[in-house]
Formats: structure tokens, sequence, C-alpha cells
């Protein structure tokens, strides 16, 4: 029994290994006992997971690894770091006729990808870009990769401290650009009156925010567009906007939406907002990795809804009452006007069963302009925070 359970064996294995030998001519190789031995033993356990660090080695551009896949490294805001995906999102997602021949404000630039991939593009290739990015240790790479291959196509690029935009000198330096001149702009008392809101603006801004301070920073860019200062003295500027995905979906939400608040009302009042790049949940292209970030283009609109209102009339309206946005507006209107009936009777009577959260722009804004020509508004609330 045993030297037949033997024999068995030694059937077993002398097919096995004619049957390696027969697989291995046919590709090709030649059958030795090593194969056969090899064809015999259990396969190599798979090879383990990655680690955190290994993939974002992985992930992000060669000369960037060892900043972003060093210990702990985080910044404010997202900061792109693949070269493929910043070709892919300005191919796809941003219109040449906003870049081409044009001047580019790329505020928190990061590794300056995103500039260099406008520079490689032909259909995309600004005149001018200046590039601000408040983390130290990343201006020396845009000056190290992305400045040089700018120069080489004949684009005229800088780097920045993020402060240098809250200085004189940078709007001086932007109202004598090039692309400026020739077109309303240049030199003068005040050449910023010059351009038209109607005409064609020549500077394009390409924005990474702050995922702390995206509150502030929208609210601040908004206001700008609002009372057509900071860069929108220069005309009615498109912004490219790269945001993590809460405040993305507070811009674009609908009446109704849970996310639908301040900044919905006040993007959508003075903007074309544009969702251009939104990943599936999970889907990261940005370190930190963690973070979901969308791609946003805000249009600013030619006409202003406003009728009686200023803009900060409009913001002050709009962060008093969306502290209660769930609630009926007649409950809601005690914080504008507390005898609750004063500033009612400027409004038309079906407004006020309905929570705010549900009415829409050009309501939000009859609102607005129901409170600027309200008698009493200067009797409840100080003049400095209108």
């Amino acid at each position: 029994m045993i030297a037949s359970r033997s024999l068995l064996a030694d059937a077993l294995l002398l097919a096995l290994t004619f049957h390696a030998c027969i697989s291995n001519h046919s590709s090709g190789n030649q059958c030795t006992p090593a194969h056969a031995h090899t064809f015999l033993t259990v396969p190599a356990p798979h090879p383990p997971a990655m680690s955190k660090a290994a993939t974002i080695h992985r992930l992000v551009s060669d000369p960037f690894k060892p900043l972003l896949s060093g210990p702990v490294k985080r910044f404010k805001w997202p900061v792109l770091a693949h070269t493929g995906i910043a070709d892919s999102l300005v191919t796809t997602h941003f219109a040449p006729r906003d870049f081409k021949d044009k001047t580019v404000l790329d505020i928190n630039a990061g590794v300056g990808l995103i500039s260099q991939a406008l520079v490689s593009s032909p259909a995309h290739r600004p005149a001018r870009i200046l590039a601000f990015e408040a983390e130290e240790r990343l201006r020396p790479l845009i000056a190290q990769y992305t400045v040089p291959h700018a120069e080489k196509h004949g684009v005229r690029m800088s780097v920045h401290a993020a402060d240098h935009m809250a200085g004189s000198a940078f709007f001086d330096d932007l109202r004598n650009s090039p692309t400026m001149l020739g077109n309303g702009q240049g030199s003068g008392p005040d050449p910023a009156l010059v351009r038209k809101w109607d005409q064609e603006p020549v500077v394009t801004l390409v924005a990474a925010l702050s995922t702390k301070l995206g509150d502030l920073n929208v609210s601040q860019l908004l206001r700008w567009m609002g009372g057509r200062a900071g860069v929108h003295e220069f005309g009615r500027v498109p912004v490219y906007i790269f945001l993590c995905r809460s405040f993305s979906e507070r811009l674009i939400a609908r009446p109704g939406d849970k996310q639908y608040g301040r900044l919905s009302g006040l993007a959508q009042a003075l903007t074309h907002v544009h969702m251009l790049d939104c990943k599936p949940k999970g889907v990261r292209e940005f370190y930190p990795f963690k973070t979901e970030v969308d791609l946003l283009r805000l249009d600013p609109k030619l006409d202003l809804p406003f009728k009686h209102c200023t803009f900060e009339e409009y913001e002050f309206v709009l962060k008093t009452l969306f502290v209660n946005k769930s609630i009926p507006l007649k409950e809601a209107i005690k914080s504008l006007d507390p005898t609750k009936t004063s500033l009612a009777k400027l409004l038309p009577p079906e407004f006020m069963d309905r929570p705010l959260m549900v009415m829409d722009v050009p309501e939000l804004v009859q609102l607005a302009d129901a409170f600027a020509q309200w008698p009493l508004k200067h009797e409840f609330h100080e003049i400095g925070s209108l």
C-alpha cells in the first residue's frame, strides 16, 4: 500500500513536471529542474500595500517629492503637485480666451504647476504671469522650475510673497503691464477708471483658496467684485478658483439646499458660477490628499441686480438674516427690525411666511432694496457696519 502511494506520488510529480516543460517550451523557455521546482512551490505572497508616504511619493512629480512626502508637511491651502494633472486641468477646463496674451495672477501658486501648464499650452500662453505664494518653502521651487520654463517661451514671469498684493507697488506694476497699455489702461492720475466694466478684461485670476480661511477669502473676493476694487478695478476679471468641497458646495447651492446660505446669495448675485471640475468623492489630486478640491469659474456679471441697495447693505442683510435661515421671515426679521412691523410694510406680504433658505437671489435682493429704503435703518444699526 505504501509502495502504491509512493508510485502514485511519483507519477503525479512526473505529470506536473511534464506539463511545466510543455508550457515553458511553447513560450520559448528551456525546461530545467529549477523550472520544475519553481512550478511546484507555493506562489510568493502579494507585496504589502503601499504606505501613505509611498503613495504620496508615487503621486507627486519628482522635484516636489522631498517637500511634500516628508514628515508632517501641512499647508493652509490645497497644493497641486502633479504635472500631468495640471496639464489636464488647463487643457480641459481653462478657456483659452481668458489666458491667451493676457496677464495672469496665480494666487497661492503652490509649486507653480498651473502657470507651467498655461505656458506649455500654445492656445493658453499668457503674456505675463505674476505668481503669489505665502509659503516660503514653495517660492524657490517656482523660481527654479517654472520661471525658466516661462522665459524660454517668451512669457514674463515673477514670483512674489502673498502680501505683495496689498501694496500700492503691485497695482502700479500691474497698471503698466504690457497687456494693459493700448487697452484703455496705462499710467495716469487714475488709470483704473479708464477701463470700463463692459470692456474685455485683460487680466485673469487663478487662485487656490485657504481651507481654513475659505469663508473670509471668498467673501473678500466677492467684495472686490461688488465694489470694483482690488484686482477688479481692472475690469470684469474672471476668476478660476480651487476650493475645498465644503466651500464650493456653498457657492453653487440652490434655494432649499442644506448648504444654501450667505455665500450662495453673494456669489450668485455678483457672478455666474460655473462648476468646471468636481471629482467623485475619494478622488484627491491636491496635497494634503485628504482634501477634496473642486475647480469653479466665477464670471462677474455685467449688470448687478441691485436697484436701491449697495453691495455692503446687501451683504449686511444676508449676514444678519441667514443666522435664522430656517424660520419664517416674520420671525427672523426682528434681527433687522426689532419692531417686526416697520420694515415688513415695505416687503410683499407673501415673503413673511417663508424662510430665507427657500428664497432665490432676486428675492434676497428685493429684501436688501427694501432695507436700503427703510427710514429707520440707522436708528437700529451703526452706520459704520453698512
